[in-house]
């Protein structure tokens, strides 16, 4: 008897810990990304509508859960304080990992992995660079954007001037010899020419993998002061499985990639 009132009490207990931290259905999900764009992942356009392959994937998982979601673009910074301090935003998209960012927030299993790379004027350096290792980029002046990490580059992130906000001014200030070379991530980098400004043809710009560098990982940041962040991660991590065992993530970024090149030319 004393058994069988434990067993219950424990199964009680479980049930309201499971209920507690349940997301209550219908609950709204506010989602910020890097307003400097970051195409195909996410990215605005003229009509101040967010499109792209963050947006399809947690559109997708969210609403299986019943769970609304509103995308908003910001600056990078400020996205990032926000998620952080849990103030108008519980998800910052398109995130790659570094130790400060796994202590503030709660990562997500990574759902996408890119390039880092390095791009130069070729004007400037018509013989190309002489980089065969990360420990050749201290031979070179380094630049970078405003907030982002690059810690996983190879690089000393205290030798990379990271003084512009985006990637106009970052392009511009490497063509004017303030630079070197700037560090970007090549599969986004490149889809700029869809969204904006061709900056490889308009400028002339080289580039290459950063030599001895694996592919980055990318990840969803979700707040850690949300109440539900823990079972807002575990509805993500299980759905984004399933989509990554069906080959259906692929097909998503496939799809981002097309719908990203047909709307640059209508």
């Amino acid at each position: 008897m004393l058994l069988k009132s434990l067993v219950a009490a424990i199964y009680l207990t479980y049930t309201a810990t499971s209920m507690a931290t349940d997301i209550p259905i219908g609950s709204t999900i506010n989602i910020c990304g890097d307003g400097s764009g970051w195409p195909p992942y996410i990215y605005e356009t003229s009509d101040k509508q967010v499109h792209g392959y963050d947006v399809d994937v947690l559109s997708r998982i969210l609403s299986k859960s019943e769970l609304k979601s509103i995308f908003k673009m910001q600056p990078w910074k400020r996205c990032l304080q926000s998620v952080d301090r849990g103030e108008e935003f519980h998800i910052a998209t398109s995130s790659s990992y570094s130790k400060e960012r796994d202590s503030k927030y709660l990562l997500s299993r990574d759902y996408y992995s890119i390039t880092p790379s390095y791009f130069y004027i070729k004007k400037n350096f018509p013989n190309g660079l002489n980089i065969r290792s990360t420990d050749d980029l201290k031979k070179y002046s380094v630049c970078g954007l405003l907030g982002y990490n690059y810690s996983n580059f190879g690089v000393d992130m205290d030798r990379v001037d990271m003084g512009t906000r985006n990637f106009s001014q970052l392009v511009e200030k490497t063509d004017r010899k303030r630079c070197d070379l700037f560090l970007a991530r090549y599969e986004a980098f490149v889809s700029f020419s869809h969204i904006s400004t061709n900056f490889i043809k308009e400028y002339g710009l080289g580039s290459q993998p950063i030599p001895g560098v694996e592919k980055e990982k990318f990840y969803l940041l979700i707040s850690r002061s949300y109440k539900y962040a823990s079972a807002l991660k575990n509805i993500i991590d299980k759905e984004v499985d399933v989509l990554e065992s069906t080959g259906e993530l692929k097909a998503m970024i496939d799809r981002s990639i097309e719908k990203l090149k047909a709307q640059s030319t209508n």
